[in-house]
């Protein structure tokens, strides 16, 4: 019984990694997602495991302590043990070396956040005008790159754009355009 489901569980891994394996686009955690009740289960096995081998080891090295509550006291206290480190190493590596980093901010691209605050900060009767120098995939008929200022300024419908005086430009556009020079200029690359 337990083998059938340690099979029909790597079959489950395997099925759910299916759509980000096909997929041409970019990786995306969402195309496999349905992967990630399996992982638990090999965790919980894993700790299962674990779990008997030091009950295994607590019998067969002390047999004359196998009486009440206190029985099985060292593989709990080895278990919670090995959970703490690797909650304490993990809580460091997430919020002391990969959120401060440099690198993290370029990956979530934390200039274009930073360019939709400008944006947001200036009113609106002034005229914003966002060339978008990155090459990538269209939506809304522009770059890709340019979702993140459009989104967290509100501004990806053509009645949102006008009524906050945002105007998206690609280079091609951007090099005839006639700007006003009381205007903002914001350059994503």
């Amino acid at each position: 019984s337990s083998l059938f489901y340690g099979k029909l569980d790597v079959l489950w891994f395997f099925v759910m990694l299916l759509p980000g394996f096909l997929s041409a686009e970019a990786p995306h955690a969402l195309r496999t997602i349905g992967v990630l009740p399996v992982i638990m289960i090999f965790c919980a096995r894993g700790l299962l495991w674990i779990y008997n081998a030091l009950e295994q080891w607590e019998l067969a090295y002390h047999p004359w302590e196998g009486n009440g509550h206190t029985k099985f006291f060292a593989p709990i206290l080895a278990i919670v043990a090995l959970l703490g480190a690797f909650g304490f190493y993990e809580y460091n590596r997430y919020f002391n070396v990969w959120a401060p980093s440099q690198m993290t901010a370029d990956a979530f691209t934390v200039d274009y956040v930073d360019i939709a605050n400008k944006i947001n900060s200036l009113p609106t009767s002034t005229k914003k005008y966002v060339v978008i120098k990155a090459p990538a995939l269209r939506a809304y008929g522009l770059p890709v790159s340019a979702e993140t200022v459009m989104f967290l300024t509100n501004t990806v419908t053509p009645e949102n754009q006008k009524s906050k005086n945002v105007f998206y430009l690609t280079p091609e556009v951007a090099k005839s355009y006639h700007y006003d020079p009381r205007g903002s200029i914001f350059t994503i690359n």
